[in-house]
């Protein structure tokens, strides 16, 4: 059990982090986007953080993606092999429902778009 919950630790560690850095490429993004849109900023002059934002925010989709499907093969063998002991069950929940506070499939979405846009 303790060495589950040490995982449990380190992967919970490392959704915040990928959650964080989610968030950061988001805002960036977001905040050039803005400055585009309102005229504030000519696109031309933006090239390089627009593509340096891009790459960020293709990096931070990737890493988000790859955990959330790690999580979701992990709950997929706990479905189907239901002789796994209680604390692994346990331990998969708890990390689900981690992920789900942290809104990766949300976060997800929100980097797709905000990709797509960078690329206009």
């Amino acid at each position: 059990m303790r060495i589950l919950n040490e995982n449990l630790r380190s992967q919970k560690k490392r959704i915040t982090g990928f959650a964080k850095k989610a968030t950061e490429c988001f805002e960036n993004g977001q905040g050039t986007l803005i400055n585009i849109l309102a005229g504030i900023k000519d696109k031309h002059a933006l090239a390089e953080d627009i593509v340096r934002q891009q790459a960020e925010v293709e990096e931070c989709l990737d890493s988000l993606q790859s955990i959330n499907e790690w999580i979701e093969e992990e709950l997929q063998l706990d479905r189907e092999n239901p002789a796994l002991p209680d604390r692994t069950e346990h331990y998969r929940a708890t990390l689900k429902a981690y992920t789900d506070e942290k809104e990766y499939p949300e976060w997800i979405k929100k980097l797709e778009y905000m990709n797509t846009q960078l690329k206009h």
